[in-house]
């Protein structure tokens, strides 16, 4: 049986502490090898970027992308997630013979699978 929705968040809130507390020790890490105080700031806006990065409340993020930098972090890991998506429909179409994807209904549209993908991994 899968996971229902609010397992997915608790266990993306959880992913999310994990990321934070990571930095927190590569911060300590970071002072201990350099002899200086992390930068505060910087310490805020990494944390901020972790916990925000899904960019939406119901998408499992804790708080909103507020920041230039959270924002661009959010739109990049969408835009992977999403070419994530493209990749395995090309690698799992059963039309092998014809360079195109059978039609994909939540595109609208088939894709064109040139054979350069497989090269660029």
């Amino acid at each position: 049986m899968g996971m229902g929705v609010g397992n997915c968040v608790v266990l993306g809130f959880r992913f999310m502490a994990m990321g934070v507390e990571i930095l927190q020790q590569k911060i300590a890490e970071a002072e201990k090898l350099s002899g200086e105080p992390f930068p505060p700031q910087l310490a805020m806006q990494l944390k901020h970027m972790i916990l925000s990065h899904h960019g939406e409340h119901e998408f499992g993020s804790p708080v909103l992308p507020m920041t230039l930098e959270a924002i661009a972090l959010h739109f990049i890991d969408n835009l992977d997630a999403k070419m994530h998506s493209i990749v395995q429909i090309i690698d799992e179409d059963p039309n092998s013979a014809s360079p195109w994807t059978t039609y994909q209904p939540n595109l609208s549209r088939k894709i064109y699978k040139d054979g350069s993908r497989s090269s660029a991994r």
